[in-house]
């Protein structure tokens, strides 16, 4: 009743407890150094490059919103020739989430399409696309689905969803 005057049950705080234990693990496993700027602007030094001949690159990535408690989830498919859209989704949604939680599941909406529509996808050339490049900015969601590792939880559901997908 402390935070946000929300009776919370001791199983929700065991689960929440151990599933960020799990996901913290898994960072420290995969941990990547990043070194600290001496005073350098690093803005752009990451752009996004169109895909490869024969690719099709599907970008996902989220929004949250704290005074609306709401968050925005969405993803963009494009092809290897001009970068043109393929396709696009975007959804609107109230209800605060966990920002991984949230990461994992525009993931997971992704490849559902990808899935769906794999045989459909036909590039400018005519044929279907030869490779899948899935992008998105949240690392620990990488190191995780990287880590094909069982977590006991809601989210833990979602990932085990993305990795079936992929």
């Amino acid at each position: 009743m402390l935070w946000n005057k929300k009776n919370v049950y001791v199983e929700r705080v065991v689960s929440a407890a151990i599933t960020y234990l799990d996901l913290w693990k898994v960072a420290q496993v995969n941990r990547v150094d990043v070194p600290i700027s001496s005073g350098q602007n690093l803005t752009g030094i990451e752009h996004w490059s169109k895909p490869s001949i024969g690719e099709l690159k599907v970008n996902c990535d989220v929004a949250l919103f704290a005074k609306e408690k709401s968050h925005d989830m969405g993803w963009i498919a494009r092809n290897h020739d001009d970068g043109s859209f393929i396709a696009v989704a975007a959804v609107k949604k109230s209800g605060q989430l966990d920002p991984l939680v949230t990461e994992a599941m525009s993931l997971k909406e992704a490849l559902s399409w990808v899935k769906s529509n794999w045989g459909g996808v036909v590039t400018p050339m005519g044929d279907i696309p030869a490779a899948m490049v899935m992008e998105t900015d949240c690392l620990m969601l990488v190191q995780v689905i990287q880590s094909n590792k069982q977590i006991p939880s809601p989210l833990g559901l979602i990932i085990s969803e993305c990795i079936y997908l992929i």
